[in-house]
């Protein structure tokens, strides 16, 4: 787990530094643009896959380490929004089919056939009216 945490610190710190200790290293002096190659998300590098292994390896650990002050902590909180997940996962399916038709009778297909281009005040109204009805 040590290890594990050392890694993900190491991760962390060069995501916040930019790699910039690394700059004398990289054609250009440009280390920023060899992370981005390295962890960029639309290719998935080997890099990517192998940072993700010692993250999610780490907030297991740590989450199976102190699993029972955590449940204590958080539980209550976390229990009721895991029981109703499957419903609210169940009716977006078909709460989005009703908006997406509804919003296309109203204002008719977008260029490639899915949703119009709304106005970005019409769109922050809808949204708003979304959170404070729902609550988030």
């Amino acid at each position: 787990m040590v290890l594990l945490g050392l890694l993900s610190g190491a991760l962390l710190w060069l995501h916040a530094t930019n790699a910039a200790a690394f700059s004398r290293f990289a054609p250009g002096g440009d280390a920023a643009a060899v992370l981005d190659a390295w962890f960029d998300k639309s290719a998935l590098p080997p890099a990517r896959l192998l940072a993700c292994t010692i993250v999610f390896a780490f907030a297991w650990a740590v989450v199976t380490r102190c699993w029972r002050p955590l449940c204590a902590a958080v539980g209550p909180f976390l229990l009721p929004l895991g029981q109703g997940a499957l419903y609210a996962y169940a009716a977006h399916i078909f709460i989005a089919y009703l908006v997406q038709t509804g919003a296309i009778k109203i204002w008719g297909s977008g260029e490639r056939g899915g949703f119009p281009p709304l106005h970005p005040g019409l769109n922050a109204l809808l949204q708003g009216a979304r959170c404070w009805r729902f609550g988030s």
